[in-house]
């Protein structure tokens, strides 16, 4: 595995809540930092930041920025969810530059009940499958911008957005810390014991 594949295991990882393992490291402005299991929970607040700056490229009017709930994110659960959290830290550099477009973190959007979750499960999921589970604890009248911490199929992501241009939402982008794919395995080559014989000079060479 190349070293960004293997960085960019480990910020999905730690965007998951879980602990990344081993080691890696990142350019964070003029320095390298390095981050293992005892700092890995600084990895997020130092980098998201930073990748939050992009949203210059795509806003030019005031924008919310709305975050795709986490599976347990009702009506009436509050905002004490890691999503928000890290949709907070990823504007909050930009919000910073007072002369940007005003853009808010606005955790508007959940689930009906709450969502089994679906981290488990490889593959395809089929955006129909959470058609009529989303619901919205209030209007909008800015554009949105869909927050998704890991994007795995799509199908969230595509779900949310239908059901949101279906309330009457400009919908302008979609951003995601990272996309997951299959690992490699960690012993991608294995060898056989066994023998064999070569001839002393098999291509016939003459000197």
């Amino acid at each position: 595995r190349s070293t960004s594949s293997w960085n960019a295991i480990k910020i999905i990882r730690a965007a998951k809540g879980e602990i990344p393992g081993g080691y890696c490291e990142f350019q964070i402005r003029d320095r390298v930092k390095h981050y293992n299991d005892k700092n890995w929970d600084e990895m997020l607040a130092d980098i998201l930041p930073i990748m939050g700056t992009r949203l210059t490229q795509i806003v030019t009017e005031p924008s919310y920025i709305v975050p795709i709930p986490n599976s347990d994110m009702t009506l009436d659960s509050g905002d004490g969810h890691r999503v928000i959290s890290l949709a907070k830290l990823f504007a909050s550099e930009y919000q910073s530059d007072a002369e940007n477009p005003d853009v808010k973190v606005l955790p508007t959007l959940c689930w009906s009940s709450t969502k089994k979750s679906q981290r488990r499960t490889p593959g395809m999921r089929s955006p129909e499958k959470y058609r009529g589970k989303f619901r919205m604890r209030s209007g909008v009248d800015r554009p949105i911008i869909l927050f998704d911490d890991v994007y795995t199929s799509g199908s969230q992501a595509k779900a949310a957005l239908q059901y949101l241009k279906g309330q009457g939402a400009d919908v302008i982008a979609v951003v995601t810390l990272g996309k997951t794919v299959h690992e490699p395995d960690e012993k991608p080559i294995s060898f056989r014991s066994g023998t064999c014989t070569v001839d002393e000079d098999p291509f016939d060479l003459e000197w």
